[in-house]
This record gives structure tokens, sequence and C-alpha cells, in this order.
């Protein structure tokens, strides 16, 4: 039995977070941009099986899944394709907000200040997850605090692969395209350590 097999049966009767299908659809785009259709037809080699009829299937945009299949996805993208899985994850965050704020905020990036943006991260991060909780805080001028509380489970929360490149390079790419040149440390997180992860924003 291989080690996803044996997490995935450990995750049994486990309630499940889950997440939107965009950001699945997201990646099938991602991988078929850096790797032809052969990038995710070796994503779909290294999940397990009923992770794969999902991500095989019709992929509605505006649908849900259990974050585990997402969790299980990008970590066999990443591992199975870059020998730096963290600057790859940073990569495809940068796409995901490329393509989703230009679409979807374009007048308020163009019009609002990083404050703005941050002010609204909670909406922003419940777009794609629901599984945690994300909550900015304003420190002091162009200083911000950004905490998400969230299980540790792959089938209840994001794992490592989101939270640490991941948020980091969706939260710089936002306000780089609100006019700001920020700076984005993940000087906290959930596993390691500590109860949450946290994200301390400037520019």
């Amino acid at each position: 039995m291989s080690k996803v097999e044996q997490r995935a049966l450990s995750s049994k009767n486990v309630p499940a977070g889950r997440v939107k299908v965009t950001l699945l659809v997201h990646l099938r785009a991602f991988a078929r941009d850096a790797f032809g259709d052969a990038g995710w037809e070796r994503l779909l080699a290294r999940t397990l099986a009923e992770d794969r009829a999902v991500l095989d299937g019709l992929l509605l945009v505006g649908g849900w899944v259990p974050i585990g299949i997402w969790n299980r996805a990008i970590e066999a993208f990443l591992t199975g394709n870059y020998p730096d899985p963290t600057e790859a994850t940073g990569t495809f965050a940068q796409f995901v907000a490329d393509r989703d704020l230009h679409s979807l905020f374009r007048l308020a990036l163009k019009m609002g200040t990083p404050d703005f943006v941050l002010g609204r991260t909670t909406s922003l991060y419940n777009r794609y997850f629901e599984a945690g909780d994300f909550a900015p805080q304003k420190i002091a001028a162009r200083h911000w605090l950004a905490t998400l509380t969230a299980p540790q489970h792959e089938d209840q929360g994001p794992s490592t692969f989101t939270c640490d490149a991941g948020v980091c390079a969706w939260l710089r790419r936002a306000l780089e395209l609100s006019g700001a040149r920020p700076t984005v440390v993940h000087s906290k997180c959930r596993f390691r350590r500590s109860p949450h992860c946290q994200y301390d924003v400037t520019w």
C-alpha cells in the first residue's frame, strides 16, 4: 500500500473541508501550459482512484469538492515535476492571482489601495476554501498581519503547499496589482509548532 493510500485510509470518518473547483481548473491549465497534456496525465497517474475520478471528470468552476483532493493533487503535481516544489508553488499561486484578480477585481485593484485589498482578504480566501478562517489585521501604516487558523489534516484544511509559498505568493501578487511593492513573510506556521499560520505583510 502506498503512502498516499495509507494517508487516505487514516482520514476516514474525518469531517472534510472543501475547496472551490476553480483551483483545480487553474491547476490543470497550469500543468498543461508547463508540460502539455502529459503534465496533467502525470498528475492523474499519481493520485488515488477516487481522487482521479473527480480530477478527470467535468470540473465545474462554481462547484466545491473535498479539500483532500486538492491537497493531494497539488502535492502530486509539484513533487512529480519540479526539483524545488516551493518555488513552483509560488509561480502557480501568481498564476491563480493573475487569472482571478484581473477578472473579478480589475476595477477595485486599480482604484483600491493595498489596505483596501488586505482588508478584503477574508472574503477572497473564502472564495477558494471552506476550511479554516483567514483574518487580516492592520498593525501600522504599511504593515498588516494576517492569520490562517485551520486543521492540519489533509482532508480538513489547506496543506503546507498552500499555506506556505502559496498564500505568500498570492498575497504578494494581489498587492503588486494594487500598486505596492510588498514583502510577505510566513512568520508562523501551524505545521511548525504554532496554533495558526501568520503572514507579516509590509510595503
